[in-house]
């Protein structure tokens, strides 16, 4: 049976590494694109202000930013450490 676990988990890892290494070659290929740009929607959909939505969804992020910081901070402190919320940005 020990066998049957270590060739399973071994299968499991080199996928794990081969859907990886997939993830940063989409990642790398498609670096300065947006879905605007591979979907052809600013033709389809000339109305909407495309700039504007990622400009609004980058601000979003960054207001969220010292949140996420700062839960990801809590997660690993003990029980009895203060975690005090940021103020948000706006």
């Amino acid at each position: 049976m020990d066998d049957f676990l270590s060739i399973y988990l071994r299968d499991q890892r080199a996928m794990g590494v081969l859907w990886r290494e997939l993830a940063r070659r989409a990642q790398r290929d498609n670096r300065g694109t947006t879905l605007r740009d591979h979907a052809g929607l600013k033709a389809r959909l000339p109305d909407v202000d495309f700039d504007h939505l990622i400009d609004r969804a980058a601000r979003q992020r960054a207001d969220l930013e010292p949140f996420r910081t700062r839960a990801g901070t809590g997660a690993f402190t003990t029980a009895t450490a203060k975690v005090t919320t940021p103020k948000a940005g706006r």
